[in-house]
């Protein structure tokens, strides 16, 4: 009898564990579909919606470096031809910057682009 209420009892305690784990992840789900939410509210508030999604991940990309055309492309698995294209109009939008490197045009934000990426940034950090 009382092994078999031991046994119960790490039954019921392994089930508990289960649910809270269940629980947790149900929260977090939550918790991360609120966060994607306020991101693409905050991207359209600061005036990304104007921007392909393309174009959105080379802004995200040269942020914090500059990087050539065909490393962007790579990077995107897109054509080199498609990096450039997208990168000329972020330019004509004077979102990023292109700066002759030998053979290579090395892409970098500009000084619109670096704020319309930190205002998005703050947006989606507050809601982190």
């Amino acid at each position: 009898m009382r092994a078999e209420r031991t046994e119960q009892f790490a039954s019921a305690k392994a089930a508990s564990q289960e649910v809270e784990g269940v629980l947790a992840a149900v929260i977090s789900e939550a918790h991360a579909q609120d966060v994607l939410r306020s991101a693409f509210i905050g991207i359209i508030d600061h005036g990304f919606d104007e921007l392909t999604v393309r174009q959105l991940g080379i802004l995200f990309l040269v942020r914090d470096e500059k990087h050539a055309i065909s490393d962007i492309a790579e990077k995107l698995s897109i054509s080199i031809s498609s990096a450039s294209r997208s990168c000329t109009t972020l330019c004509t939008k004077k979102l990023t910057r292109s700066e002759p490197n030998g053979h290579k045009r090395m892409i970098s934000l500009s000084p619109k682009g670096e704020a319309m990426i930190g205002r998005a940034m703050t947006t989606i950090i507050q809601k982190i």
